[in-house]
């Protein structure tokens, strides 16, 4: 047995540093789920709702935010008359009353997604911490392939939010097109998102490459050798 190799030292090394940069990455994940700028909306001719013109917006997975005037041009970062609201999950009394026609369920569809996909994903990034803090002490190379299955499932929820929130964003671009011209700009929060899905999609496969299966002769120590040996159920 090569119990004198430098290798189980350096995988112990990387998978060190990986989970505090997905320490990181969950961070990064925490504010772009709970801030409201994941696109921001200038629409500079303004948009007539009651009397009111919009001049801008931005918007987030929770909450969306614009910008009102009572002039139809100008910087929507020029006036302070701004409101936020939080979006729409379910029908509320209000849009019950009304004309179905009117209330926008594709809208709020994705909005309950995202919410949905947001929670789950808090869900398996804590999940996935408690399993590599777990497998960094065991000598079993199936602890590291689960942890690495939970890494790579938390990248595959990001990206779910991800191309709903972009969707979304369109959706309410092509919208105030209609009305008038309008620019999109993507805000911090989609790219903190982003860099939280490469991370996490980069360490399920280095949990991977280091979750090697060695017994035997190949193992680094006899405890590992005998960890790695296969477990027979049944009856003694």
């Amino acid at each position: 047995m090569a119990t004198s190799d430098a290798r189980p030292i350096l995988e112990r090394r990387i998978l060190i540093i990986t989970c505090f940069i997905t320490l990181l990455a969950f961070i990064f994940y925490i504010v772009s789920i709970t801030t409201d700028y994941w696109a921001i909306i200038d629409t500079p001719n303004g948009v007539n709702t009651s009397g009111m013109f919009i001049l801008g917006a931005h918007l987030g997975i929770w909450r969306f935010c614009y910008w009102e005037s009572n002039v139809p041009t100008g910087s929507l970062f020029e006036t302070d008359d701004k409101l936020c609201r939080y979006v729409h999950l379910f029908t509320s009394a209000e849009d019950v009353m009304k004309n179905s026609e009117e209330v926008d369920t594709q809208t709020m569809d994705m909005n309950r997604s995202a919410a949905a996909f947001s929670i789950i994903g808090l869900g398996l990034i804590l999940l996935g911490h408690l399993f590599a803090v777990y497998s960094l002490n065991q000598l079993r190379f199936m602890y590291k392939r689960v942890t690495g299955c939970i890494h790579i499932m938390c990248a595959l929820c990001i990206i779910l939010i991800n191309e709903i929130m972009i969707n979304n964003v369109i959706r309410r671009v092509d919208e105030l097109a209609r009305f008038a011209d309008s620019e999109l700009v993507w805000g911090y929060s989609i790219y903190l998102s982003w860099v939280a899905f490469a991370v996490f999609l980069a360490a399920g496969i280095v949990f991977f490459l280091c979750s090697k299966k060695r017994k035997g002769e190949h193992a680094f120590s006899e405890e590992e050798a005998l960890e790695n040996e296969p477990i027979h159920l049944g009856r003694i």
